[in-house]
């Protein structure tokens, strides 16, 4: 970022960006606008990824996909058709178009491709957030917690402990009765 300033003020000294100054407030909801969107994506794919850990290796390729459909490089005034209508449907290509205005004074703006571009990283944000909250309650259910009382939880020995130890495990915990097996051990709580 502090390159993009550095020759943003280079070229404003030599006369060969004339910005507006009012367009440069736009600038940090832009990048807050990016920064919600990418949030989003990274925690679906987190989220993701935790259930299917080959997803990892496909992250850079799509990436790297998604920045060649972003006209980044490229003007999107430059493509015609459906391959324009296409870029466009890109939920990144609007905030760079508003970049490249309110830094170049050029770019191609449509407000109803704004508002659908606004609409679509709201909904991938809210999305990630609930893929989140079901992939950590998941992840919470299936680690080791402390019964609550009325429920009955295995607790599974894999080494011989002495019942005694057990016991007085239990009852220092302020757990009532022990339902002792062999193989697995059932701490029921009353």
């Amino acid at each position: 970022m502090s390159i993009v300033v550095v020759l943003i003020v280079y070229y404003l000294c030599r006369g060969l960006l004339v910005v507006h100054p009012l367009r440069l407030l736009l600038l940090p909801l832009i990048l807050l606008w990016l920064g919600i969107m990418g949030m989003g994506c990274g925690i679906i794919l987190s989220s993701l990824t935790t259930k299917y850990r080959d997803l990892s290796v496909l992250v850079g390729f799509g990436m790297s996909l998604w920045m060649y459909g972003t006209p980044v490089v490229y003007p999107l005034s430059m493509l015609t058709g459906t391959l324009r209508q296409l870029i466009i449907l890109n939920p990144v290509t609007m905030p760079v178009e508003l970049f490249r205005w309110a830094i170049l004074g050029t770019g191609t703006l449509d407000v109803r491709y704004i508002i659908t571009s606004l609409f679509f990283t709201a909904i991938v944000f809210l999305l990630g957030v609930v893929m989140f909250n079901r992939v950590y309650c998941l992840n919470l259910t299936t680690q080791s917690l402390p019964p609550q009382r009325g429920s009955c939880m295995p607790i599974v020995t894999s080494y011989h402990v002495r019942p005694s130890f057990l016991v007085e495990n239990f009852y220092s915990s302020g757990y009532d009765v022990l339902c002792p097996r062999r193989t697995a051990q059932a701490a029921c709580l009353l």
